[in-house]
């Protein structure tokens, strides 16, 4: 995420975290923000485009994406867009709540938690959906380490961060390591294919 987006020009330090990255075996996702579903669709094209030409992206993180079932008609082209500009790639959608479920056929995952770790644990209990994702902010390696043996959320991703407000995303989490052992433990133990994820 060079500059919320792909920013106006090539970054070559990007590039090559870009590719460092992606040689270890990870997959990186371009951001974009939707403004909910609103921005104009050639405004969205041309950065999924930019990151597709300058970063070869693995697919695209759209942001900010709306969850009432009458913005479906607005975030089906700009899904759509994305698919075009990294064909087979992945897509997610995050808009940070559980959305109509229908969102869940424009992407292959959605975010349906963007929050506190104090809010992370208040949540309603509900029946979960095959696809879903979590990001979660202002949490300790231990709260984040026990939510995951806890294996009380059946999200196929899930991103834990001691990180704070303005941008909680910035800072990448320092316990990452420990939480992607921790649930590749969890997934053998438990035969779930459950990973961390992160924007980028």
């Amino acid at each position: 995420n060079p500059a919320s987006g792909p920013g106006e020009r090539r970054s070559a330090r990007h590039a090559e975290a870009v590719r460092a990255l992606q040689r270890s075996g990870a997959r990186v996702l371009g951001y974009v923000a939707t403004d909910w579903g609103r921005r104009p669709g050639g405004e969205v094209d041309d950065e999924l485009h930019r990151y597709a030409a300058w970063y070869a992206v693995d697919g695209f993180f759209l942001d900010e994406a709306p969850a009432t079932a009458d913005r479906l008609d607005a975030m089906r082209p700009l899904a759509a867009a994305a698919r075009r500009a990294a064909p087979g790639g992945l897509l997610v959608l995050n808009p940070g709540t559980p959305p109509n479920r229908r969102y869940f056929e424009l992407a292959d995952v959605v975010v349906t938690f963007e929050g506190t770790y104090a809010d992370y644990v208040r949540r309603p209990e509900r029946e979960p959906v095959n696809g879903e994702a979590v990001l979660v902010y202002g949490a300790t390696r231990e709260q984040a380490l026990a939510a995951v043996r806890d294996g009380g959320d059946d999200a196929r991703l899930v991103y834990f961060t001691s990180g704070t407000p303005p941008n909680p995303w910035r800072p990448l989490s320092p316990y990452l390591r420990d939480l992607e052992r921790e649930l590749r433990g969890t997934a053998r133990g438990e035969g779930r294919g459950r990973g961390p994820c992160g924007s980028t």
